[in-house]
């Protein structure tokens, strides 16, 4: 499971929809958070390829964050089925941490 983070810098429609469509391309995916530019998806992927795949997406100094979350997570005000898919969710096992890069 991975949390990806989108701020839109200069306010671009065009980009925020190519944004939401690519992500929306990677289900299973939650929206529950998207109104915020946070979106939480299971993948295969690791966060760098996670990462990548979304930079192409976005325009020159747009902020991309992506990091993989465990089962341990807390949260408030969610719609009533978040919870739930959550707990539904197959977080992976994290003995194979890939280190962060900020490319």
């Amino acid at each position: 499971m991975f949390m990806i983070s989108y701020i839109n810098m200069q306010d671009d429609p065009a980009a925020q929809a190519r944004f939401d469509a690519a992500v929306q391309l990677m289900r299973p995916w939650a929206n529950a958070l998207s109104k915020n530019g946070v979106w939480i998806v299971r993948s295969n992927q690791s966060a760098s390829q996670i990462r990548d795949a979304l930079k192409a997406m976005i325009n020159p100094g747009d902020r991309l964050f992506v990091a993989r979350i465990s089962r341990h997570w807390a949260g408030t005000g969610m719609n009533s089925t978040f919870p739930e898919w959550m707990m539904s969710q197959d977080f992976g096992k994290f003995a194979d941490v890939e280190q962060g890069t900020g490319k």
